[in-house]
């Protein structure tokens, strides 16, 4: 899981916990998920793992 006080950074590039990571791999799908206009959320996070929701629009919106 990931713990509380690291939450909020996530998502940011650089960010790491991990003695060799770079810290590009959140970052990165972040990126990937809003270029396709959908969003990325943490939903749960606690000692056995952490769930994320990723949504994507179901079409264009100039669409009708």
């Amino acid at each position: 899981g990931i713990p509380g006080d690291k939450r909020g950074k996530i998502f940011l590039p650089n960010f790491t916990t991990k003695s060799g990571g770079r810290g590009l791999g959140l970052a990165m799908v972040r990126n990937i998920v809003t270029g396709f206009g959908g969003e990325i959320h943490l939903v749960q996070s606690d000692e056995k793992g952490t769930i994320f929701q990723i949504v994507f629009p179901l079409g264009s919106e100039s669409e009708s």
